[in-house]
């Protein structure tokens, strides 16, 4: 499904001032919109979901009330704690054409496991998150949510929406295998703090060639050593490249608050994120050699157990356990040279 068939937009009303929106969102292909409260006015081929029970679909606060009146009902639901997902399959057994979740405390295992739970049952799960992490929803599992419900006020914010669904770009990552693992003292060593939150299995392609990229792992894992911190990715060395869009590099030591970075999940599903701070200090470091095919490349990172790699089922791999023969996630460009950053047609070597 086209992903813009997958957004929902979100109005309190129709009026004057929001219809425009809707019939702009329909050009692009959105046909849903969940609106607080429904007037007279209706717009065609647009389907309605709201608490009105002039809706198309009629949405219930937590539970659904027996009306026979209603043929097609949702039910919203906020959930905070793994136990609650029982009220999600509850609903989708009482009939439920949809569930509406409010994930309070959001991280993607709970999507996983109601994905799983409801796919036989037919019910569809709607989540309201807000315009941020739009393309991880989207992808969750092979399917992904079935829509994202997200608020909008204006036209510029639907413009802005619609730009950042289409900067959701695929990159073609591959395994390559660990051929040496050597311990290198200390440098001066980069995190990349960003002002989203990522996930399990997502990161920044790093490395010291500019055409042959590791994914390096978020810190979203939790450990005995340090609390999380679901906006960094413990990059590197200063001198280390780092993908900043499909086919533009950036030396670590070059990044600043404001600039953007492509993050980057297991699957090769990216997106363009804002750097919030780089925090450079000295550690101690580790090198890592792979290839892949005759292509060989190299990575420096801190020598800690926090920090990792990413194995193709998008499991982080600590570069303190891992060994000569065991494979990572890598990003290779057929391009060998770069001219400020830039990806050209020449060739260059880099050792």
């Amino acid at each position: 499904m086209n992903k813009l068939g997958k957004i929902i937009i979100k109005l309190p009303c129709l009026t004057e001032e929001t219809v425009p929106i809707v019939e702009e969102a329909m050009k692009h292909g959105v046909d849903k919109f969940y609106i607080e409260e429904i007037r007279e006015r209706r717009i065609e081929g647009a389907t309605i979901i709201s608490p009105s029970k002039k809706a198309d679909v009629v949405v219930y606060r937590n539970k659904r009330e027996v009306d026979p009146q209603v043929k097609k009902f949702s039910v919203s639901l906020k959930i905070e704690k793994g136990e609650e997902e029982a009220k999600v399959v509850e609903a989708a057994e009482e009939g439920a054409e949809s569930v509406i979740l409010e994930l309070l405390n959001w991280r993607i295992i709970p999507i996983e496991n109601l994905i799983a739970k409801l796919q036989k049952k037919g019910t569809k799960i709607y989540v309201e998150k807000g315009k941020e992490k739009i393309g991880t929803l989207l992808t969750i599992l092979e399917k992904g949510v079935d829509g994202v419900i997200v608020p909008i006020r204006n036209k510029s914010e639907l413009e802005t929406l619609f730009s950042q669904i289409k900067s959701v770009k695929k990159l073609k990552l591959v395994e390559a295998e660990v051929f040496e693992v050597k311990e290198t003292g200390l440098g001066d060593r980069a995190c990349v703090d960003t002002v989203t939150m990522l996930n399990k299995g997502e990161g920044m392609l790093v490395g010291n060639q500019g055409n042959f990229l590791f994914l390096v792992h978020s810190e979203t894992i939790e450990n005995p050593f340090v609390e999380t911190r679901p906006f960094r990715v413990n990059a590197g060395p200063i001198h280390s490249y780092i993908l900043v869009d499909e086919n533009r590099t950036k030396y670590l030591s070059e990044l600043k608050s404001g600039d953007e970075v492509l993050t980057v999940n297991f699957k090769g599903e990216s997106e363009k994120v804002v750097v919030g701070r780089v925090k450079i200090e000295k550690r101690p470091l580790i090198m890592l050699k792979a290839k892949t095919g005759e292509e060989t490349g190299s990575i420096l990172l801190q020598n800690a157990e926090t920090v990792n790699l990413v194995n193709k089922d998008g499991n982080p791999v600590s570069v303190k356990k891992i060994r000569k023969g065991d494979k990572v996630l890598v990003y290779f460009s057929q391009k060998k040279a770069r001219h400020f950053g830039v990806e050209v047609e020449e060739f260059i070597l880099e050792k």
